[in-house]
């Protein structure tokens, strides 16, 4: 309904958009840019929640981070073929 302009693009369906899509919001708005953002929505979200930490819980974050990569790339060196 956009693409046939039945309907306005508000500020939902682009950030809806971009979430879903993973294009990169500056791209969709003015054409500059990738059209695709690198990150992934999970990537996304994760800094956004990220940012708004105190340091000494980023730090917390980041150690948890790691310790679960051990644990993916054991696990994942156990169920190889």
């Amino acid at each position: 309904m956009i693409e046939l302009e039945k309907s306005s693009l508000t500020e939902k369906n682009i950030k809806l958009i971009c979430a879903v899509f993973a294009v990169n919001e500056e791209w969709l708005r003015s054409g500059n840019g990738e059209m695709f953002d690198s990150m992934t929505f999970y990537q996304r979200e994760l800094n956004s929640v990220f940012d708004k930490l105190n340091v000494d819980t980023q730090k917390l974050i980041v150690d948890i981070a790691k310790k679960l990569l051990k644990i993916q790339e054991k696990h994942n060196s156990i169920h190889q073929f």
